[in-house]
């Protein structure tokens, strides 16, 4: 995540026309610094949010090892926004 972070702060900087954070956000507190990193370089913030999946759907779909229990857990915490 941190390097997700810089990486995205790096475009913002270099000043890439459009720059897409693609990066697990759960909470309002997890989007802050995107937010704050793209609107201090004067980039007009849009957020575009799936159609959330059922828990059983992203346990099958991820390709990270997740659990079914953490799976539950994140999207019990999500904040849309």
């Amino acid at each position: 995540y941190d390097e997700n972070l810089a990486n995205f702060k790096r475009s913002c900087e270099r000043g890439i026309e459009v720059v897409i954070c693609d990066c697990m956000n759960l909470t309002a507190d997890d989007y802050a610094p995107y937010v704050d990193a793209a609107e201090a370089n004067g980039y007009i913030v849009t957020f575009v949010s799936p159609k959330l999946p059922t828990v059983d759907q992203a346990h099958v779909r991820n390709l990270h090892g997740v659990t079914r229990d953490h799976i539950a857990e994140m999207k019990a915490r999500y904040q849309a926004i």
